[in-house]
C-alpha cells in the first residue's frame, strides 16, 4: 500500500480548511465569509492561501460556476 505524503498546514491554512470542511465544496468568496469578522482577511489573501493549499494538493477544483472555481478539500 502507498503511503500518503503528510501535509503541513500553516495555522491560517488550518482555518481555511476548517471552513471547507464545514462549508464542503465553496468558492474562495465563500471561504472568505466564513471566516471570523473581527480579523476577516481580505478576498485577495484568503484566493493566495486557498491557491497554496491546492498546490499542497489539500483542495481542489471541484467545478467552475460563472467565473468563480469551486473547491473541495481532499484531506480530513
Amino acid at each position: 500500500m502507498p503511503r500518503r505524503a503528510k501535509i503541513r498546514l500553516t495555522r491560517f491554512e488550518l482555518e481555511v480548511m476548517e471552513a471547507f470542511w464545514r462549508l464542503g465544496p465553496a468558492s474562495v468568496r465563500e471561504v472568505q465569509q466564513h471566516l471570523p469578522e473581527k480579523k476577516r482577511p481580505a478576498y485577495t489573501t484568503v484566493q493566495t492561501m486557498v491557491y497554496r493549499l491546492e498546490e499542497k494538493g489539500a483542495v481542489r477544483r471541484v467545478k467552475k460556476v460563472g467565473n468563480a472555481h469551486i473547491f473541495g478539500a481532499m484531506v480530513r
